[in-house]
């Protein structure tokens, strides 16, 4: 995880922050529409859903409320990431259904082919380097099923402007670093479009809105490609 170091101080000290205080009740927690149509997209007929960069866990918990679902798998490269989804499920009672690991990508080749029903990647695909973004896919689409579903949230596309207003600085082929270190791979929603298409086949698509960033975020459903 050498090459991550920067994006794990960071997102240890904003999950930090958040370890001590008290979870919210599930039913409490409010998530934009789109995303809970999402979840639901992403749960029927699933029994076991795996999250790659499950932060906080939310979505992990909205899926597990569900019935139907028996596992919840969840990894994150920030150990105060998984330390807060720990405390959350348990907060929940939802625990029993919880398996969390601070771990990076080469855990997912620990996990066994057609064993995952459905699969989050929730603005991770942009935010690791080129290598690493085509391994994830791989590795997705040898562990879920068949016509296994997966939810791809990705960052807003930045044109020259906001670039430069950010203060990315230019790596190679579109990948740019932030200030604080962590990666973005800034690609229009065609080229995103052409990269997933290599696994997955598209549902939907559709900019979404979110209130408390006010900035899109590109959301893709999809089935798995065998």
């Amino acid at each position: 995880m050498c090459n991550y170091s920067s994006t794990i101080s960071f997102w240890n000290n904003i999950f930090h922050n958040k370890v001590n205080k008290v979870p919210q009740k599930i039913e409490n927690i409010i998530m934009q529409n789109d995303i809970e149509a999402a979840i639901k997209f992403l749960t029927t007929d699933s029994k076991v859903i795996l999250d790659y960069g499950c932060g906080s866990g939310t979505m992990l918990l909205k899926c597990a409320i569900h019935s139907n679902i028996e596992k919840c798998i969840g990894i994150d490269i920030s150990n105060e990431a998984i330390l807060l989804s720990s405390k959350a499920a348990t907060y929940n009672h939802l625990k029993h259904k919880f398996s969390l690991k601070c771990d990076d990508l080469s855990y997912l080749s620990t996990l066994n082919e057609n064993s995952i029903d459905g699969c989050i990647l929730s603005n991770i695909l942009d935010n690791v380097t080129i290598n690493d973004c085509d391994k994830i896919m791989n590795y997705i689409n040898k562990i879920t099923k068949p016509n296994g579903k997966i939810l791809i949230k990705l960052n807003p596309y930045l044109n020259d402007k906001k670039l430069n207003e950010y203060g990315l600085t230019l790596l190679n082929d579109n990948l740019y670093i932030e200030k604080e270190g962590i990666y973005l791979r800034n690609l229009d929603t065609s080229e995103w479009t052409s990269l997933i298409e290599n696994y997955f086949s598209i549902v939907n698509f559709k900019e979404i809105y979110f209130d408390e960033f006010n900035q899109f975020n590109r959301l893709f459903l999809l089935f798995n490609k065998k």
